[in-house]
């Protein structure tokens, strides 16, 4: 059967020799609906270019090794990832190279700036063909599947590893094996001094399968680091030259080489965040919490402690526990190829068990494991750090707010006697004030009746003053010229019904007149004060 064929219905030709491993329906169901978001489409120009710019690698390297033959070079080639490329298609159809040791895909990101939250470099089409061509176990979808372009980071629980086993079905004997796994690792980003953006966990994908009908391996990297991309092809190239029993054993080795690749900048990355925390947090050791009524001379240095204080560390704690997850599912990868490495040495030939190779790789995976295990449980210590100094930091806002709260309660109290003493003074004021309003109520009163009485007599003492200044004369009817001052002065003291009638002709009038014109004039103010009171104001007046 010519495994190129049929490449759009995989994985259902190598489901229906292993019914074992679950539906093949859904596999296939799954990859044409996730495809739009995990690959790049070859109809799109966008798409076009990122495969150009960001082509798949192929590497080759042969069974005999660089130093043995002259001719068995490292042939390692960079293709476009479309299905329409002959040169990709020629490499997969010369998938079986008797002279070849090992071939390694290498597929990368369409946006390194995005890395995994971006489509893989390759078409739909292709990845189909290379994982019929190579007849991948299903199980490395569930790992294509963490990649691909989305908005957040789903599937960042997701890790670990999973391995098959085939067996011939004449002999018996082992076959091939397969195994994939996922593993995280901490990158520095050049140019960037934000804490939140300096370092980023990214993760790869890993898939091996070992024949051992032609003694080789087929290698697939998703998203691999140039230095993980770089190191796997060093270490093929030696293990190609390495005199070892079992052939499958030597390629266990290569993955010691992923393993220590996502191990370098761990301890680097752990202690940019131990550097943080402590710059962030460790001065709430210190701070000073004390209540308002402390004398100043006692106090230390208050911390001005914020809830989005509490929210950056809620965020900080996060990312640590993203870096717990990390290193837990390179433990289980760990786990999955230890598993990997005793099942191939159980069914091995008699022959093969004692070598050596098994020992290499078993020591490793202990010194990895065990690495892995001690950076766990720093993680684990620092989460309790984290926590607590998280809750001394609820506890002095906590405590702020209460001494805040006591403040403004002691301020309000304070207040209200100041409102109450200021409201019994109003209140005194205010009687005095009523009391000076009734005094002064009754001296207007007072002063409108002696007002009253004097425009009464000013009329009457006006005219009397006038008649008397001389200026008119009267005579008694019975003038005798009076030798005698007794006969003047009684003269003089007589009644004279002429002046008497001219005093009322000339006061009457005056008087009332003067009566009338108050009367209109008090009408008038009364009106008008009422009409302000209103608000009906003449314009003229209130402008005035």
């Amino acid at each position: 059967m010519d495994p190129w064929k049929d490449a759009e219905q995989y994985p259902q030709d190598r489901l229906s020799q292993h019914a074992i491993h679950g539906d093949p329906s859904f596999y296939r169901s799954r990859l044409a609906k996730d495809c739009h978001y995990l690959c790049l489409q070859a109809n799109r120009d966008r798409d076009v270019a990122a495969l150009r710019n960001y082509p798949v690698t192929i590497t080759d390297v042969p069974k005999h090794g660089i130093g043995n033959n002259a001719q068995a070079q490292l042939q390692t080639e960079t293709v476009s990832a479309n299905a329409e490329n002959n040169e990709l298609i020629k490499c997969l159809r010369n998938f079986r190279d008797p002279a070849r040791h090992s071939r390694v895909f290498s597929i990368q990101p369409s946006n390194p700036k995005r890395w995994s939250w971006c489509q893989m470099g390759i078409t739909v089409d292709m990845l189909r063909q290379i994982l019929t061509t190579y007849q991948v176990m299903p199980g490395f979808l569930d790992y294509v599947h963490m990649f691909g372009q989305k908005t957040n980071d789903i599937d960042n629980s997701f890790g670990g590893g999973i391995h098959e086993l085939s067996f011939a079905e004449n002999s018996g004997l082992l076959d091939q094996y397969e195994i994939s796994y996922s593993l995280n690792y901490a990158v520095e980003k050049n140019g960037s001094d934000d804490f939140w953006k300096k370092w980023v966990l990214r993760r790869t994908a890993v898939y091996q399968k070992f024949s051992y009908d032609d003694q080789s391996s087929t290698w697939i990297l998703l998203y691999p680091s140039d230095r993980a991309r770089e190191r796997v092809q060093e270490s093929l190239q030696v293990q190609s030259k390495k005199k070892c029993i079992s052939h499958a054993q030597k390629t266990l080795e290569t993955h010691m080489t992923l393993f220590s690749s996502a191990a370098e900048n761990w301890r680097s990355y752990y202690n940019l965040l131990e550097t943080f925390f402590n710059d962030e947090t460790s001065h709430a050791l210190y701070c000073d919490v004390s209540t308002p009524d402390q004398p100043e001379s006692s106090r230390r240095e208050a911390l001005d402690v914020k809830f989005s204080d509490l929210q950056h560390l809620q965020k900080f704690e996060e990312k640590v526990h993203e870096f717990q997850r990390s290193l837990e599912a390179n433990k289980e990868a760990i786990r999955t190829l230890a598993t990997l490495n005793s099942d191939i040495r159980k069914f091995s030939l008699e022959s093969e068990k004692d070598d050596q190779c098994w020992y290499r790789v078993d020591h490793a995976l202990e010194k990895h494991r065990l690495e892995l295990g001690l950076q766990q449980k720093s993680i684990e210590s620092f989460l309790k750090r984290i926590s607590g100094r998280s809750q001394l930091l609820y506890n002095i806002l906590d405590v702020k707010n209460s001494t805040t709260v006591s403040f403004y309660e002691q301020t309000k109290t304070e207040l209200d006697k100041n409102a109450r003493r200021e409201t019994e003074r109003m209140h005194n004021l205010n009687v005095e004030m009523r009391d000076m309003a009734e005094q002064t109520s009754k001296d207007a009163v007072s002063m409108k009746i002696i007002t009253l009485v004097a425009m009464i007599y000013l009329p009457i003492t006006f005219i009397a003053t006038f008649l008397n200044s001389g200026i008119t004369t009267f005579q008694h009817d019975d003038f005798i010229e009076v030798k005698s001052e007794a006969l003047a002065l009684k003269a003089r003291m007589g009644f004279s019904r002429e002046a008497f009638a001219m005093f009322m002709i000339l006061s009457v009038p005056l008087l009332a007149v003067t009566l009338l014109g108050w009367f209109l004039f008090d009408r008038r103010s009364r009106r008008l004060l009422k009409e302000k009171r209103e608000g009906k104001f003449p314009k003229s007046i209130s402008m005035a």
